[in-house]
């Protein structure tokens, strides 16, 4: 997945694909797809030159490797890793709203009173509300000028809008657990409710069912309250095992989403914030 550049040959009419991205602190991660093609999904990891002048160098240095990332898409998307965010309250959501933004603004610097850097907005799926997120000012205007009418969403946005969606079925209280090799995004519902989504660095499997359970105890959620996990496989399996040890609660994966697997084999190997993007729109 890291060794083949993108080029326009791989596909047809952009017009008729679907672009996704996704900035970690080490990689950037990307899918095309196309609606009107089962099995069309392509995913490929790009990881980031260590070696560039700074991060956001080496992320230019990824879209102009690869040439396809230039088309003019139906859509494009681009998905921020970012621990500099605040999830704000239902009627702060308006963009062009500018009351609305000097609020933004003021609950974020007092959030994050250091943060030196350029801020974008991204629906949380709570009605009326949105996560207001940080990022290099640099990075934001290289994408604004590069990708023609690109959407930036911070990486709990697709996890609480797809999270939140499938809590609204149910009754039960939740915490889904996000995994990636060592972070942990960590989302509690009740009954549909957003309670609390935050990012966690945890290097082992120990790690992430401790700030679960720290989730747990601090909200003061019933015993009933599911456990589900999504994301690595391996680290999965781990936090598994570590729930399962700690608490009589139920633990189990998130179901799959079934369409998904008509996008193609690729849809398994993407970060599960990435992939789902489709089922949020």
């Amino acid at each position: 997945m890291t060794d083949t550049k993108l080029t326009p040959e791989l596909i047809d009419d952009p017009r008729h694909w679907r672009l996704a991205m996704r900035l970690s602190a080490d990689a950037l991660h990307v899918t095309l797809h196309s609606p009107l093609r089962e099995g069309s999904l392509i995913y490929r990891r790009i990881p980031l030159d260590g070696a560039a002048p700074s991060r956001v160098k080496a992320i230019e240095s990824c879209v102009y490797d690869n040439p396809l990332l230039l088309l003019d898409f139906e859509r494009t998307a681009c998905v921020i890793e970012s621990h500099s965010f605040v999830i704000l309250p239902p009627g702060l959501d308006n963009p062009s709203d500018d009351d609305a933004d000097a609020a933004r603004r003021s609950i974020f610097r007092a959030a994050l009173p250091d943060f030196d850097g350029d801020t974008f907005l991204s629906p949380s799926g709570v009605a009326g509300g949105a996560i207001m997120a940080g990022a290099e000012q640099e990075l934001l205007a290289f994408l604004r000028r590069t990708f023609f009418n690109i959407t930036l969403l911070h990486h709990l946005s697709p996890l609480c809008r797809y999270f939140l969606s499938a809590a609204s079925r149910g009754s039960q209280t939740r915490i889904y657990i996000n995994l990636r090799p060592t972070e942990a995004d960590i989302i509690a519902t009740d009954k549909g409710r957003l309670l609390t989504a935050n990012t966690f660095h945890t290097p082992t499997g120990a790690d992430a069912a401790y700030y679960a359970l720290a989730t747990h105890k601090l909200l003061g959620l019933p015993d009933t309250t599911e456990f589900l996990l999504s994301g690595d496989p391996a680290a999965r399996e781990a936090v598994t095992t570590a729930l399962r040890a700690a608490t009589d609660a139920t633990v189990m994966p998130v179901i799959f989403p079934s369409v998904l697997f008509r996008a193609g084999k690729d849809a398994m190997l993407a970060p599960f914030d990435l992939i789902i993007l489709p089922l949020c729109e």
